[in-house]
């Protein structure tokens, strides 16, 4: 599960002069972090820095097909430094899914 902005997912941004590489992992799902860069969530974050209500985010999630089967096991969930998949994994265990944060 990939919790980045579109453009590290597309592999057409790299916002870490750390990370050399572009693009996600075979097979990662897009979680849409709702920002044009690695500093902002808003489609799982408020204006305000609190978290959306626990049913928009299963709206979000159900759309993008994230996590479509729990009985499959663990999600796992990364990004570029940890923040946002922290935050995703958080999210996931609220919607009743189990987790795994890289």
């Amino acid at each position: 599960l990939d919790i980045r902005s579109r453009g590290e997912y597309n592999g057409t941004a790299n916002p870490y002069s750390y990370i050399f590489t572009k693009g996600r992992i075979d097979g990662a799902v897009w979680a849409d972090s709702g920002g044009d860069d690695a500093m902002h969530m808003p489609a799982y974050l408020n204006p305000d820095g609190t978290i959306k209500p626990r049913e928009e985010l299963r709206a979000l999630w159900s759309r993008l097909q994230v996590c479509p089967d729990p009985s499959a096991g663990p999600c796992a969930v990364y990004c570029g430094t940890g923040w946002r998949s922290a935050l995703g994994t958080l999210v996931g265990l609220d919607l009743g899914y189990e987790m795994r944060n890289f």
